[in-house]
């Protein structure tokens, strides 16, 4: 027997949803209309275009009532679809539904419509807004001892708290969300609650926590075949192995997301996802890929007034400008970060944008004013409790030191981020730290320990390298970390000890296996390129920066061989410079060949021959 959800299912126009109302609920039935509003609401999240057109129905049916308040709740549960596709829309629905409910004298009505008034303005950046709201909401509810709209209220206030950078209170009222709604069996607002919960224990390093609330969460969604909510668990999911350096597993998890996502025409969800790909295209130096994601992301996060959002993605594309050499569109970029982010109320944020701005100033050798920005943002950060934006502090600090001549504020710098770092490995600095180890202890004449975090940064950038799945990813992650292994080559040949050549022979020998696998992905792309001209012009199209990376590495490399052929470095047998030469020839002739290849689809790209648009990686 159908359903009564599988019937209105079907009515998909106006004429057929009035004659089944007609026919089957003729006059004013609000139990009828409560169960289409439970409904809509228990799918809001996983089938928005079901939820939609249960909402129709309610509003078909105020028209045929002439019923002000089945009116209210038809505008209340379109607010409730249209909340994160179109947060100012649902806005204005949810005001005129509160408005009816309170002329009608139905206050608790309209006080449990402001709940999801409260979660539209957070969307929409209006945090003061949204708190001073909530706590006449809360107050109304706990009045009326409705508790699971005061339960649902809490929640909301959790999640302002937390964007407000305020996660000791917000986990407080994610507690007490929790607690009324395992008190009244709602599962699946429970389930809600531990994702949200994770975000914060993810924010203050408590990984394994977060880890096991977000999978809690995960498991209810896949029970009860919630799709959207559970690509939206994988979605924070992946943002957390992105955090440990799992890359190619968050981008996997990413991509499944995105097309769940893009099923459902949720474009704000979609935007999300790709406001974190764009980070790990950072990680990766894909910086034009980094890049055109974020700017394609903040566009839909503007059109639908969402700061926060918006200011995230503009702190990306500066990062991205910056590493392209465009310092001042880069700190032009951070400027309009930070006029949303203090519009909000940000703090937190702020101070990121600090730290941004810092790493421009070292950059630039404007060391005073790198170390100002660089201690602003740490005061900000100690007092919100944010290791890791503290580790990156310090590091920052301590190579603004350093490059500054100041060797012992340098070590003090280095020590307390590797003391903030505790036991996790952070895949942005841990590296970093470890290399400003060892140039101090180099500069003391430490030798032993110098060496000792050398090999830590060096093993750390290769386990990280081996989570990544594709090769020219691989190939841009290790670009600007090939100074690492110049740099080692040349202290273990300064010692002038058997120990120590041995390792500048061992450390040589891993760094010819980076220009090996990029060989491979040479071949493998003129490959694709034979058999697929346009696909490759796409390629070649969008991936610029991949060939000029690999060019830095021959050239790279080919210092090394030079420093393991001069008179000193003796220990080179003729089967290794053999072998080392003709790969060296290898490399470029291909590098000769593909530069001919680029000539090729410029040509043909001016004289107007169609590139396809296809991409061959995630």
């Amino acid at each position: 027997m159908e359903s009564l959800f599988d019937v209105i299912s079907v009515l998909d126009s106006p004429p057929a949803r009035r004659n089944w109302l007609l026919e089957n609920y003729p006059a004013v039935d609000y139990p009828f209309i409560q169960r289409l509003q439970e409904e809509a609401h228990r799918i809001e999240s996983d089938d928005r275009r079901k939820a939609r057109m249960i909402a129709q129905v309610v509003a078909d049916a105020a028209l045929l009532w002439g019923d002000p308040q089945t009116l209210a709740a038809a505008l209340r549960m379109e607010a409730q679809s249209l909340r994160t596709v179109d947060p100012q829309t649902a806005l204005h629905k949810y005001q005129e539904a509160i408005r009816i409910y309170n002329g009608l004298g139905q206050h608790l009505l309209g006080a449990e419509a402001a709940v999801g008034l409260v979660a539209t303005l957070r969307m929409l950046g209006r945090y003061d807004e949204a708190l001073t709201t909530n706590q006449g909401v809360i107050h109304h509810l706990r009045a009326a001892d409705e508790k699971l709209g005061v339960a649902r209220a809490l929640l909301n206030q959790g999640l302002i708290t937390y964007f407000l950078g305020r996660f000791e209170e917000a986990r407080g009222y994610y507690a007490e969300s929790h607690a009324l709604f395992a008190e009244l069996g709602q599962q699946q607002w429970c389930a809600a609650v531990k994702s949200n919960d994770a975000n914060v224990l993810e924010e203050l390093n408590q990984f394994e926590l977060a880890e096991s609330q977000y999978k809690a969460a995960r498991a209810y969604y896949v029970e009860a075949h919630m799709d959207n909510a559970v690509a939206r668990i994988d979605h924070n999911l992946a943002y957390l192995r992105f955090s440990l350096g799992d890359y190619q597993a968050a981008l996997q998890i990413f991509a499944a997301a995105r097309e769940q996502f893009a099923a459902q025409e949720s474009f704000i969800d979609i935007a999300f996802v790709d406001l974190y790909r764009s980070e790990i295209y950072l990680a990766f130096n894909l910086w034009r890929k980094a890049f055109s994601l974020a700017q394609s992301a903040r566009e839909i996060f503007e059109s639908a007034k969402m700061p926060w959002e918006t200011a995230q993605l503009l702190l990306n594309e500066a990062v991205a400008l910056l590493n392209l050499d465009s310092s001042e569109l880069a700190l032009g970029k951070l400027q309009q970060a930070r006029r949303l982010f203090t519009q909000a109320g940000f703090e937190h944020w702020q101070a990121v944008v600090d730290f941004c701005e810092a790493q421009s100033y070292w950059r630039l050798q404007e060391y005073e004013r790198a170390t100002n920005s660089a201690q602003q943002a740490y005061a900000i950060f100690q007092k919100f409790g944010l290791t890791r934006r503290l580790v990156q502090c310090e590091t920052l600090l301590g190579q603004i030191a350093f490059a500054n001549g100041q060797i012992e504020s340098a070590a003090t710098h280095f020590a307390a981020a590797q003391a903030s770092a505790g036991p996790y490995e952070l895949p942005a600095v841990t590296y970093r730290y470890h290399i400003g180890w060892a140039r101090v202890h180099r500069l003391r004449g430490k030798f032993e320990e110098a060496y000792s975090h050398y090999e830590q940064a060096l093993t750390f950038i290769e386990q990280q390298q081996t989570k990544i799945g594709a090769e020219d990813y691989k190939t841009a992650f290790l670009n600007d970390k090939i100074e690492i292994y110049e740099e080692f080559i040349q202290f273990c040949l300064d010692q002038k000890r058997a120990e120590t050549r041995e390792m500048a022979f061992a450390v040589f020998e891993r760094a010819k296996l980076i220009v090996q696998s990029a060989e491979q992905t040479l071949e493998w792309r003129d490959g694709i390129g034979r058999r697929n001209e346009s696909l490759q012009a796409k390629n070649q199209a969008n991936e610029p920066e991949l060939d000029g990376q690999i060019r830095q590495l021959r050239r790279e490399l080919n210092r090394y061989y030079t420093q393991f052929h001069t008179p000193e470095a003796n220990f080179a047998t003729v089967a290794d410079a053999t072998r080392l030469n003709k790969m060296i020839v290898q490399c470029e002739q291909q590098l000769s060949e593909l530069l001919d290849t680029q000539r090729h689809l410029d040509l043909a790209a001016t004289n107007g021959a169609s590139i396809t648009s296809t991409s061959l990686t995630t």
